[in-house]
């Protein structure tokens, strides 16, 4: 090998471990802002149904066996949703991929809309299932203690609620 070939596969060596570097650098970097900023990589949906359910037991004063009905629910719902939620993401991406394509196919668009309308409106009946169901296991007092937590409830976990990113 002459010194000129020599050379060149050093300055490519050295270019590509400096990149690599920089990346490895720019994770670190990415990742300690996510961790300051206090963004976390677990399951959202987890630890709010985790803090649901603390609060729906204390709050309407559940007994054992309703405890373990609420929870097994709200597990059945949570795995049907990512189901569900998992079915209209791919859609939504094969939409994506179509829309921006060259040759758009305006007929197979509007048959991938109609299934990801159809799987939306199957969430929200799942929904209402999942309240009909709990309001079968609560009693009438505890129904109307329910009333009043449902907004609180979704006000705590408002993305924008600064009294609970403050509290954690």
């Amino acid at each position: 090998m002459d010194i000129y070939s020599k050379n060149k596969l050093l300055i490519r060596l050295v270019t590509g471990l400096s990149a690599i570097n920089l990346l490895v650098l720019s994770f670190l970097a990415w990742n300690i802002l996510v961790q300051k900023r206090g963004i976390s990589f677990t399951d959202k949906k987890e630890s709010s149904n985790v803090e649901v359910h603390a609060i729906l037991k204390e709050a309407l004063a559940l007994s054992d066996e309703q405890e373990v009905a609420v929870k097994n629910l709200r597990e059945d719902f949570y795995s049907k949703e990512r189901k569900l939620s998992s079915l209209i993401r791919d859609k939504r991406d094969s939409m994506n991929l179509i829309m921006f394509n060259q040759n758009t196919n305006d007929t197979l668009l509007y048959r991938l809309a109609h299934e990801v309308a159809a799987n939306e409106e199957q969430m929200e009946w799942l929904r209402i299932d999942q309240a009909k169901s709990f309001k079968a296991i609560c009693t009438p007092d505890q129904q109307v203690k329910f009333e009043g937590l449902v907004k609180e409830i979704k006000d705590y976990f408002r993305p924008d609620n600064k009294k609970r990113k403050r509290n954690d």
